[in-house]
Order: structure tokens, then sequence, then C-alpha cells
């Protein structure tokens, strides 16, 4: 709730404090549960709302409400049906590049891969939720993936460490570390800065601080163990300094238990785990943040509206047809190649165009819709001279008749692996390209990988990078040349979205 306004519009009681954490959930109750989770854990609220059935007000016009709303710094939400999620998936890429969106994952997978691809910071349970909104409300976003372990105890330092490598993140310890406190510091052999336990709070404050600033740091986890000499009460006022001087993300842990240190703006967790899981998830969104905000500017944007509209044009069941010339820009413009081709009408015309192809060239029936490889499918492969060209048109002359012509002629392309890359529009999801084996090589598996359109070159590589694929792709410039295509789809995707009627 805003500092200047108190409404509480809700037949159950909960605990609310003012903050800049908006929230919405599936229904009244359910939010309430959650508004009391995010009290108990110190944070405040600047909205809430049930959606309910959705009958005027759904995800969509939340997060573009929180997306201009100055008093919200971070989006919450907990729900499952999302109504058109296509306009969900596009206003959460909006906002996600200034402001992190915090979702409970969804039962549907697609609909998590799509917040995913959007930006959204996925929780598995509402629990992690508040674990995640306590950094990201007060810490700024990580430039990177580069964590110091900072701690006034060996043995806490390397639970932390080992922490942090299972949520991701990369330990390091920067060369200025130990300057000036040699006798102070322990650079352990597990990447962590730890301090003797005779060290002073001074000591302990000036070496956080040298290790934080430096460049080969992006985040700070400094985890505390009391003494006689360090009670909580002067800790918590040297973490606080620690968090004033230093511009990156800080979070602490206590192992006596979260409640034990008090720092305003430093979350404190009570185990290692909680803190890196939730360090290492702000750091994924950063990434992203950095890379794929904003998906890849397209040229040639005047062409591409002028083929929207022409399939905006045509009707429901109706089928656009292009001639040759046409199909054969469009494909340049969305940056697609194509192996030097003819469309002809005789044998003599087919001799003609594969002497200035050149050979080897395949033949496919023009007649035939649903050709598949060999001449009974309607296209024969690896014609390597004139000879065997004229005899294979004779073969099918006589399987298709008047259906073989016009004969296409092109190019035989190299030896490879056959994929199948597909486009289509799920009621769903919108837009999804999918790339699986095709050709015979189908039959050896049935696997496709998805990602929903819009999509940046870091989604799409991660399809070449993908182990099942990589493997297929293997070669010299072979996946190079398939992100190239992909990006091509992309154009595709975006010029072919047309809303259902």
């Amino acid at each position: 709730m805003a500092d200047d306004a108190s409404l509480a519009a809700l037949f159950i009681p909960v605990g609310i404090q003012p903050g800049v954490l908006g929230l919405a959930s599936q229904s009244g109750p359910l939010g309430g549960g959650v508004l009391n989770l995010l009290y108990t854990s110190g944070i405040g609220v600047s909205s809430f709302l049930g959606l309910g059935n959705q009958a005027d007000v759904g995800p969509a016009d939340v997060l573009q409400y929180w997306g201009s709303d100055d008093a919200t710094k971070v989006i919450a939400l907990y729900l499952d049906d999302v109504g058109d999620a296509r306009s969900v998936a596009a206003e959460a890429r909006v906002v996600s590049a200034t402001k992190p969106i915090l979702w409970v994952r969804p039962e549907s997978d697609d609909l998590a891969e799509v917040l995913a691809q959007a930006g959204v910071i996925l929780v598995d349970r509402v629990s992690e939720l508040a674990e995640i909104a306590r950094l990201v409300v007060d810490q700024p976003v990580p430039a990177g993936k580069r964590v110091a372990v900072i701690s006034n105890a060996s043995s806490v330092a390397r639970l932390a460490v080992a922490a942090c490598r299972r949520a991701g993140l990369d330990v390091v310890v920067p060369s200025s570390a130990a300057s000036g406190d040699a006798n102070a510091v322990i650079v352990n052999d597990f990447e962590s800065v730890a301090l003797h336990h005779r060290a002073d709070l001074a000591t302990f404050e000036r070496v956080a601080i040298t290790t934080a600033v430096s460049d080969e740091v992006d985040a700070i986890v400094v985890a505390l163990s009391p003494t006689l000499d360090s009670p909580y009460d002067e800790l918590s006022v040297v973490l606080g300094r620690i968090d004033r001087a230093v511009a990156k993300p800080l979070v602490a842990v206590s192992l006596a238990g979260d409640d034990q240190l008090a720092a305003d703006g430093v979350p404190i967790y009570a185990f290692p785990e909680e803190a890196a899981n939730a360090l290492g998830r702000y750091a994924e969104y950063g990434y992203w943040r950095r890379t794929h905000s904003q998906p890849p500017f397209w040229p040639h944007a005047d062409e591409i509206e002028t083929f929207r509209a022409a399939v905006g044009a045509v009707g429901d069941g109706a089928t656009l047809t292009m001639l040759d010339p046409e199909l054969r820009h469009l494909l340049d413009v969305f940056g697609i190649d194509l192996a030097p081709y003819g469309v002809v009408g005789s044998h003599f015309e087919a001799r003609q165009r594969a002497g200035v192809i050149g050979y080897p060239v395949v033949v496919k029936a023009g007649g035939v819709a649903a050709r598949r490889p060999g001449e009974e499918g309607g296209v024969a492969l690896d014609l390597g001279s004139e000879g065997a060209l004229i005899d294979a048109l004779r073969r099918m002359e006589a399987r298709f008749g008047d259906a073989l012509y016009p004969v296409i002629v092109q190019k035989m392309a190299r030896p490879g692996v056959a994929l199948r890359i597909e486009l289509e529009q799920r009621p769903a999801t919108g837009s999804i390209v999918s790339v699986s084996l095709g050709g015979s090589a189908a039959e050896l598996s049935d696997r496709r990988l998805c990602r929903a359109l819009p999509a940046s070159v870091e989604n799409l590589q991660s399809l070449v990078d993908d182990p099942w694929l990589h493997d297929l792709l293997d070669g010299p410039g072979v996946a190079a040349a398939f992100v190239d295509v992909a990006q091509a789809l992309v154009r595709v995707g975006e010029a072919t979205s047309i809303s259902a009627a």
C-alpha cells in the first residue's frame, strides 16, 4: 500500500506494511496468505489485487499498470490462469526490461517457457518468492555472476562457497582482498575471503569493502558468525556500513538465525543455500536484461509490414498464392537463402537450367502437393548428369503424368542432417518455432525443440547449444548457418502473427 493511501478491501485479516512490491494472485484468500508471508519477511507492498475470474482486468493489464507505476519497483504474481498468454508475455517482456517480475511457476510448461523468455523470474514455491523478493526490493541488479564470499569464519565461508556454486555463481577472490591485511585474512583453497578469529570488526569492515569494490566482483555474500568480541548488534552496524559503501548487490547469512541481524536494506538469510539461490536467480535476470530484453531489430520493416497486411487481407480458410519472383523477394527480405533453382516446363528447359545451376541437381514434381524423397514421392535426388536427369524425368512422367509439370530443378544440397524447422500458432502461447529431424531421419526421433516468438538471438542460440541438436550439427559453420535460419524464422513469425478472429 502506498504511503499516502490506506485501504484494505479484503475480507480476511492480513498484515501489510507500505513498500515497493506489487502483488497479484488468483484469489483474495490465496493472496492474503502471501501478504502475511511478505509481512513476516519484512517486505512492504505498494498494492495488491486478487484477480478472481478476471472479468474485466487480467494479468496483462496489471503488468502494464505496475510497469508505469513509480511506487512499484518489483512485481510478484501467483497465477495459473492468465487468459491471453501472448498479451501477458508481450507485456512482461516490456516490463522486465526495467522491473523484476517474480512469478510462482504455472502448471503449463508452455506458459512457463514463454514467461521465462520474457525475463520473468520463475519460482517453484511461495516461500522462494519471498526469499528472492527480500533481495530484489532493496538491492541493485547484478552486473554479472562473479560473487565474493566474505566471512569471519572459514567453516561458514566454505558452506557459502558451495551453495553459490550450486546456484550457478562464479566464486572469485579479487587480487585486492588481502591488501594491507595479510595477518588478518585467510584466502582459502576453496576460494573465499575468511578472517582469522582474532581480526577485529574494523579489519572485517575494511577487508569486506576492499573486496566488494573490486572490478573483479559483481556481488557479495557476507557470511557471519557471532563471537564474544563481535556480537550481533555490532555486526549489524558494520553490515549496514558495508552496504552503504558498496553499490553492488549484497546478501548476508546468519547461521544463528536471520532475525539476529538487522541492517536496513540488506537481505539476511538463515542459511547459505537461501542466500545463494536468491542471488543466483537475480544474476540470471540481470543477464537476461543485458542480452534478451529486446528482440533483435530486423531491417526491411516496411516490406515486412506490407506482407503482414497481405496475409491479414486473406479470409479464413483462404490461401495466399505468391508468384515465383514475389516468393524470392520475400525470402530475401527474411534472410532465407535458397539453393539455386528454376521452374521449367519441358525436358529441354530442364537440361538448360541444370546446365546453368551445375550438377548434381534435384527434380521436384510441381503438381504434387505432398512430396517426399524418392521418385515415387515426386522428388528425384542427386542427379549427377544430363542423362540421369532425362531418365528421371521420363520415369516420373510415367507415374505422375501432367501433375509432373511445372518441374522444379534445384541444386543438390551437400550431404548432412535434414532438419525440419516449423512455425505454428498456438492459441495459448502464440507463435512457436520448433526444430526437429526432417526427411528419413525423422523416423529416428520425434523430439522437438521449441521457442516462443519473438525470441532473442540468445534464445535461438540456446537451441543450437542443446546437447541433442549440438551433436547433430557438429561441423564447421553448421551451427552458425542454423542460427541464421532461426533468426530469419523470427522475422517470419513477427510478420505472420495475425490475431485470431
